[in-house]
């Protein structure tokens, strides 16, 4: 009699142990492809920082020659790495704008991710 239900249990463990190691392998490769898109976000997130740090430079280049984008108004560009910065340039006293000079509000974009610096000059 005790034959009759040894049977079938070497079947039963060997389903419970392949939809346990099923588990684990799904889980792990949830939290594989999390941290992958969290590593993408963070150099996406450096590409906008830097885009709108170049929007900063040119802005002050323009402002000590005279030339460039009117006051108040957005300078737009797009980089070769396909970031781009928009710009604004506010003369002091504008829009609360705080500084001695001029204040510059650049914002860059890349893959959808957006960085914004602002300067004081």
């Amino acid at each position: 009699m005790r034959k009759k239900f040894q049977k079938g249990i070497s079947l039963y463990f060997t389903v419970i142990l392949t939809g346990v190691v099923l588990a684990i392998a799904l889980s792990l490769s949830s939290i594989l492809i999390s941290q992958m898109k969290i590593f993408r976000e963070i150099g996406y997130s450096t590409k906008a920082f830097y885009a709108a740090d170049s929007g900063i430079e040119r802005a002050l280049i323009e402002i000590e020659t005279g030339s460039g984008c009117s006051q108040g108004a957005p300078c737009v560009l797009t980089l070769s790495n396909g970031a781009s910065y928009s710009v604004y340039d506010l003369s002091s006293g504008s829009s609360g704008c705080t500084a001695a000079n001029y204040c510059v509000y650049s914002t860059g974009v890349y893959q959808s991710v957006k960085r914004a610096i602002n300067a004081n000059y």
